[in-house]
C-alpha cells in the first residue's frame, strides 16, 4: 500500500484494469505449519530452541513494529497470516489483480548456521506455495533465499524458478556482514 491511502474500489472496473500489489507481506500463524516441509533435525531444533537462535519471536516474522493495526486478522493470528482475511481485506476491496507474496520471515535469512537459514528458507517456499498460491490465484510468491550461503541460494532459484506462479527471487534487506565483506562473492572490496 502506497503512503496516499487506497480508496475501496465501489464501481466495477473494465475488465483488463486492476492494481498489481509488489509487496504484500504474508506470514504464517506458528512455526509448525513449517514443519511438513523441514528435516526432523531441524522440527527438533525449534521445538528445543525456538525458531531463532538468540533472536526469540520477535525476530520470527517481523514482529508488530511497524505493521497496520487492522492487518491483524480477527483470529489473533500475527499480521498477514489468515488468507481469507487478507482476500476479504486487501484484494477484494481494491481490485488487486495480483498480490506479490513477499513473505515475513526475517529468521530464516538472518539465522547464523546457513544450512538451518537455507531449510528454513525452502520450508517457507513451499509452504507459501501450498498455503497461499495454490488457494488463491491472484496471489505470486518471492523465491525467499539464505543470503549467506549463495550457492544454496542458486539451488533454491533452480529448484523454485521455473514454478509459475513464483515470479522474483527475494533477498531481505539486511546482514550480520557488511555486504563488501568477502564471503560475499563478487562483492569483495576494491579499496
Amino acid at each position: 500500500m502506497s503512503l496516499i491511502e487506497a480508496t475501496p474500489n465501489k464501481t466495477k472496473q473494465r475488465k483488463g484494469i486492476g492494481i498489481i500489489d509488489s509487496d504484500i507481506h504474508h506470514t504464517f500463524q506458528d512455526i509448525k505449519q513449517l514443519f511438513p516441509y523441514l528435516p526432523r533435525k531441524y522440527r527438533e531444533r525449534i521445538e528445543l530452541w525456538g525458531p531463532s537462535l538468540g533472536g526469540g519471536p520477535g525476530t520470527l516474522n517481523g514482529g508488530n513494529i511497524g505493521k497496520r493495526a487492522d492487518s491483524f486478522p480477527p483470529n489473533g493470528g500475527p499480521a498477514g497470516s489468515d488468507l481469507d482475511f487478507m482476500v476479504e481485506q486487501l484484494l477484494n476491496p481494491f481490485d488487486i489483480r495480483n498480490g506479490i507474496l513477499t513473505g515475513e520471515f526475517i529468521a530464516s535469512t538472518n539465522t547464523a548456521d546457513t544450512y538451518y537459514s537455507a531449510a528454513l528458507c525452502s520450508a517457507f517456499n513451499d509452504y507459501t506455495i501450498e498455503h497461499w498460491l495454490e488457494k488463491e490465484p491472484r496471489f505470486r510468491g518471492s523465491i525467499y533465499l539464505p543470503i549467506h550461503d549463495v550457492a544454496a541460494s542458486v539451488r533454491e532459484i533452480e529448484r523454485l524458478g521455473s514454478h509459475p506462479g513464483m515470479v522474483q527471487a527475494y533477498v531481505p534487506s539486511g546482514s550480520s556482514h557488511p555486504y563488501g565483506n568477502k564471503m560475499y562473492p563478487g562483492l569483495e572490496s576494491t579499496a
